[in-house]
């Protein structure tokens, strides 16, 4: 039982990721997201479309 639910919330938890990277992605905004020191760790397409 608990292999199923472990599966499961995996499962449940790679379609988050999936779901969060397409809205990122297809964003009519620029989007970017640093880290805690101010590195800048991912960029999305129209954000690098407006800064290059």
């Amino acid at each position: 039982m608990d292999s199923f639910v472990t599966t499961k919330m995996k499962s449940s938890l790679t379609d988050i990721g999936t779901i969060s990277q397409l809205l990122f992605d297809s964003a009519s905004e620029g989007l970017l997201i640093t880290d805690r020191s101010g590195e800048i760790r991912l960029v999305n397409p129209r954000m690098s479309e407006l800064f290059g």
